[in-house]
């Protein structure tokens, strides 16, 4: 199991945010032997898990993962992930975002759960996602469905790091894409978007996406309101605060 320790550290725990550092405790705990012993346990548990995982001895790890989320709540499903995608140090060397696209923000694992849900998937899919970040949405929802997954990143640092965290866990269905999605556009089964971009480039990329007629589409964060404005799609499905699109190409 994974352990929690709400009393053993302070208010400034770095949250979820802190997947973008290894979650590692912030400055003013980092000495806390607590709090270190128990960063050491969760460390050990996901290397355990992911030494399963390589060796293909893990069976239903989705409906583990649900478990964990429905006894630990948040928290304790992204702390897992967390440490089990950890891929080393990020380069700090980052892109600044350009106008209408949006600083990363890490998805939920309880939202990567759902849209595997949302959308059915399974094997034969290949679930493109927009933004990709560190890949906390295509390889867990690769782990958790056998689809094959791509992420496609204009942040050349967070294509690295998630390259390394599949590889480490020897996803050959999970690729990363280096580059902007008005350019780098894959074919796939369906797609996904946690907000990556608004406005103009928003627009021309979901326009892009309904031209290729390739499959729904779930949206997640503002650009849900923006995209259920546009025409061309409908909504025809929530779960959660995701929603899944429908082009209506031809309608």
């Amino acid at each position: 199991m994974l352990f929690r320790s709400d009393e053993a550290r302070p208010s400034g725990w770095a949250g979820r945010a802190a997947a973008l550092l290894r979650l590692e405790v912030d400055r003013a705990v980092e000495s806390d032997p607590e709090v270190l012993a128990i960063e050491a346990v969760n460390r050990a548990v996901a290397a355990r898990l992911r030494r399963r995982i390589t060796a293909g001895s893990v069976r239903d790890l989705r409906g583990a993962c649900a478990g964990l989320l429905a006894r630990g709540g948040d928290e304790a499903l992204d702390l897992l992930l967390a440490h089990l995608l950890d891929a080393g140090p990020l380069d700090p060397e980052i892109l600044r975002p350009e106008p209408d696209l949006v600083a990363y923000q890490p998805t939920p694992g309880r939202v990567v759960l759902d849209l595997v849900d949302l959308l059915a998937l399974g094997p034969a899919d290949t679930l493109v996602d927009l933004g990709s970040g560190l890949g906390h949405v295509a390889i867990p929802a690769a782990l958790w469905s056998g689809a094959g997954t791509i992420g496609v990143e204009r942040e050349p640092a967070f294509v690295t790091y998630a390259r390394r965290s599949a590889a480490a866990l020897g996803l050959d269905r999970v690729q990363f894409l280096e580059g902007d999605a008005r350019e780098v556009l894959p074919s796939g089964t369906a797609w996904f978007l946690y907000t990556p971009f608004r406005g103009a480039v928003l627009q021309g990329v979901v326009a892009r996406i309904r031209a290729l007629g390739s499959g729904p589409m779930v949206a997640y964060g503002p650009c849900v309101g923006e995209i259920e404005r546009m025409e061309g799609w409908r909504a025809v499905a929530r779960r959660g605060e995701l929603v899944r699109f429908e082009g209506t190409l031809g309608e």
